[in-house]
């Protein structure tokens, strides 16, 4: 297996071809950087459904208890339209890591989506998903889905390109793990990564490989797999960074100086504040790990969970 397999990734379409409702292309630093480095499945539900571009808008209409999408000045009702291109899109999708989809969009927006009473001129009442984007979600509860604006943030951001790229190596390992022993090793990479999405399912990843119920293995596997999936599914934050990182701190602890020791418990407090970004408590640590010459943290995927040319190079910007 390559040192990163190649996510296949969902994006909304106009982050590759002007077909927003304007006719533009939509432009972001890290879905261009991504672009070369994994499987894009490009959509946009609006055109899918017989829009053009560029296009009268759409908006998500409340009526009664029903959510509707409703093309202003033409009036028409495109509900239907919309939820039945999404429920054959999704359904025929295979082997799929994560979706990045447009923020705010009336069909593929995750959140904070505008929601208004009527197509008159009038304030938004509230907020929720586009029909879209809310369907993804139903359908794929257990993968990454973020919006281009919010993979901007780099606390998000982390957690969900080492969240599609797990999932990717996960994939692409299937066909090669055909007995115990290389469960064993594929996981072990993973630990550390694993606690920083969630220590709770971390150990229970952990549980199904050590098999105390001595189930056969085709068995094991299909527990693993989906507990996989579930796991790097949720968000990392740095609560559960400090807690692997301080993990980590005690391996290589014994074997540097106290005054090693002092900063980078420092620099730990730092990154907790906000004042540092995570890269630099990564790539201090691998400074000690090479030094100390610590074998399964050196193998361990959470200090090098997606290609170089992804790292975001600071605290506010890509």
């Amino acid at each position: 297996m390559p040192e990163h397999s190649k996510p296949n990734i969902v994006i909304s379409k106009c982050f590759v071809e002007p077909v927003r409702y304007n006719g533009a292309r939509i432009s972001n630093s890290l879905v261009n950087r991504l672009k070369p480095l994994a499987n894009l499945v490009p959509v946009c539900p609006e055109m899918a459904i017989g829009l053009s571009s560029p296009r009268i808008p759409v908006r998500l209409v409340r009526r009664g208890e029903s959510l509707c999408m409703i093309q202003l000045e033409t009036g028409e009702d495109l509900t239907e339209k919309m939820r039945a291109f999404g429920k054959n899109f999704l359904k025929d999708l295979k082997e799929i890591d994560g979706f990045i989809l447009k923020s705010r969009s009336p069909s593929c927006g995750l959140s904070g989506v505008k929601i208004y009473s009527s197509t008159e001129k009038k304030p938004a009442t509230g907020r929720g998903s586009g029909l879209f984007g809310a369907m993804a979600k139903d359908e794929f509860p257990f993968l990454p889905l973020e919006s281009e604006s919010r993979i901007m943030d780099p606390d998000i951001g982390e957690s969900f390109l080492a969240g599609i790229f797990a999932l990717s190596d996960l994939r692409s390992s299937l066909p090669k793990i055909r007995k115990p022993g290389h469960l064993v090793n594929f996981h072990t990479r993973f630990k550390l990564m694993a606690m920083a999405f969630s220590q709770k399912h971390a150990s229970a990843l952990g549980k199904i490989v050590a098999n105390h119920e001595k189930l056969p293995f085709e068995a094991v596997m299909q527990k693993y797999v989906p507990a996989f999936r579930e796991a790097f599914s949720r968000r990392t934050t740095r609560k559960t960074h400090i807690n692997v990182l301080m993990h980590v701190f005690g391996y290589f602890s014994p074997d540097i100086t106290g005054e090693e020791r002092k900063r980078y418990l420092y620099l730990v407090e730092r990154y907790r504040n906000g004042d540092i970004p995570f890269n630099l408590l990564v790539e201090i640590s691998r400074v000690y790990i090479s030094r100390t010459d610590k074998k399964y943290l050196k193998d361990q995927k959470y200090f090098n969970p997606y290609p170089e040319e992804l790292r975001y190079k600071s605290l506010t910007a890509i």
